[in-house]
């Protein structure tokens, strides 16, 4: 049987699908130059649609790095989140962000796999059920299988294989327009992102 194909396109999207200028930023939750990054997008995503109402779009991909085994649970969270409410994905990322050393190495080395996912929960509750986003995590029993994961691990196996397709190493890195831009830093002001985006506006 072949490997199953996603039924729609990949990430979360900020702006208007249709939008004439896209990025993609790919990012790993226990990354801190992703939450800075992340963080940005969301502010530069309101001025350009104040500016240009339906002409940016940003999507992001979540991609957790393997030196960072929790953050696959991470992003787990955020597929959840998206799978129930998709408009509360962002605020969920946003809150998550403000305490997401709680989850870094130091935090979680010694804690369960299902000790994290119900201290997720605890963030996610704000803006969806905190039993139907558990119940997305749980491991799926399938008779004479060991290895079947939970309601999201398809979604992560999706994103893994893009960002591989792509070439992807570093996060957060960063597409204008399916090319990947290497000038982008995740240490830049509004203003930066003003100055690369305005000409593809005026266009």
């Amino acid at each position: 049987m072949p490997a199953p194909l996603p039924p729609k396109p990949l990430g979360l999207f900020l702006g208007s699908r249709t939008a004439q200028t896209v990025i993609d930023v790919f990012v790993d939750p226990c990354c801190p130059f992703s939450k800075k990054i992340f963080l940005r997008l969301v502010e530069v995503h309101d001025w350009a649609e104040a500016t240009a109402s339906g002409k940016f779009c940003v999507r992001v991909l979540f991609y957790p790095q393997p030196w960072h085994p929790q953050s696959v649970m991470l992003v787990e969270a955020a597929v959840a989140v998206q799978h129930l409410n998709e408009a509360m994905t962002v605020p969920f990322m946003v809150k998550l962000f403000e305490t997401v050393t709680d989850f870094y190495d130091a935090s979680t080395y010694n804690k369960s796999r299902q000790q994290i996912y119900e201290e997720l929960s605890e963030i996610a509750k704000d803006f969806v059920s905190k039993d139907e986003f558990l119940e997305r995590l749980q491991f799926q029993v399938v008779e004479g299988m060991k290895n079947t994961g939970n309601l999201c691990t398809q979604d992560i196996k999706w994103l893994v294989k893009y960002g591989r397709s792509c070439g992807v190493h570093v996060t957060p890195t960063c597409f204008l327009n399916s090319i990947e831009a290497g000038q982008i830093s995740s240490g830049w002001e509004l203003s930066e992102w003003q100055a690369l985006l305005e000409p593809y506006f005026a266009a």
